[in-house]
């Protein structure tokens, strides 16, 4: 670790980021996509997505010797990685997150238990799976069907016409982005990703439908046939 002074906010963001890292919720590289307005986003498996106000945090842990970055293979974002220094100094309470109230996550207040509670879980695991196998403009068209897909399923009398035409569009998108990876870690990292929107597809589906049974969803009804 470099002789760098962090200030309580970025290393509040370190302890969460090895955190995450260590429960198996980060990718490893991870990416940081912008959202509306100048926040970006870390993308976790099975939690809400670490947001981010600026880059130069980032940037600061990195002059630190604590994260390494490098170019995606399309050099047209930058990808993080969490080097061992991180971890230990985190675990060794050389750098410790500061006591602020704000850094306490507020519970979430729907019933867990809910059809649509169930279905943003997996979306979450979903965004994840898609910043581990996709980056740049296919990461964000992704995203935003995504956004639209939610957007739908949530409105009073959910809108079954989008959704379909959405949840097509966006399995189509992923089957054309399994089809066009090359390296065998690419395919699996593509591959799990379809699975994981299978899941996802279904559970909407179901909170469609008053008889699940009748309304099963699998990859074949986006065209999807990813075997790896």
């Amino acid at each position: 670790m470099k002789n760098v002074q962090l200030v309580p906010r970025q290393r509040n963001l370190l302890c969460e980021l090895v955190d995450h890292k260590r429960h198996g919720r980060l990718p490893d590289p991870f990416g940081v996509v912008p959202t509306r307005g100048t926040d970006y986003v870390i993308y976790l498996q099975g939690r809400d997505s670490l947001r981010l106000s600026r880059l130069s945090d980032l940037d600061a842990l990195c002059a630190a010797g604590l994260l390494e970055q490098q170019w995606n293979r399309m050099a047209n974002a930058r990808l993080y990685h969490i080097n061992k220094a991180a971890e230990q100094a985190v675990k060794s309470g050389l750098i410790t997150a500061a006591k602020t109230e704000t850094a306490v996550a507020l519970p979430n207040k729907r019933p867990s238990a809910t059809p649509r509670q169930k279905a943003d879980a997996l979306r979450s695991t979903l965004k994840w799976r898609l910043a581990e196998s996709m980056r740049g403009v296919a990461l964000g068209e992704a995203v935003i069907r995504l956004s639209i897909i939610r957007a739908a399923y949530y409105r009073a009398v959910p809108d079954t016409a989008v959704i379909t035409l959405t949840l097509n569009e966006l399995g189509q998108q992923l089957m054309a982005h399994f089809n066009t990876a090359v390296t065998m870690q690419e395919k699996s990292a593509a591959s799990r990703t379809i699975a994981s929107f299978g899941e996802w597809a279904g559970v909407i589906y179901q909170m469609l439908s008053a008889s699940p049974d009748t309304c099963q969803f699998d990859a074949f009804h986006a065209g999807l046939s990813a075997d790896a």
